[in-house]
């Protein structure tokens, strides 16, 4: 009820109603494909990134920007938790939801 609920009224960001969702597990699909391409043509890999961001200098922040970075760490942490949970033997629906809030 509640799904149908806002999928046909829609919410306050799409008040005419949100778009058949079905289509965002393969955008989602789509989108980390061609991720992963630009990544392997660049040669980005977890040492790369690391001393790109090692050498960055620490950036003041006000109070807002801060807790805006802890919710997505506190998010992160909720993912983490998810995907620990995947070991128990989950269906592939809860494999996809993950990776679209993620995308998200």
């Amino acid at each position: 009820m509640l799904y149908d609920r806002i999928i046909n009224q829609g919410t306050i960001n799409e008040p005419g109603g949100k778009p058949d969702p079905q289509f965002a597990l393969p955008s989602t699909v789509n989108w980390m494909r061609a991720l992963r391409i630009l990544i392997e043509y660049q040669g980005i890999n977890f040492g790369t990134a690391a001393s790109f961001y090692s050498m960055q200098g620490k950036r003041r922040m006000g109070t807002l920007e801060e807790n805006t970075v802890l919710e997505q760490l506190f998010l992160g942490l909720h993912h983490l938790s998810a995907i620990q949970q995947f070991r128990g033997g989950a269906t592939s629906a809860d494999y996809s939801r993950v990776g679209i809030l993620a995308w998200y």
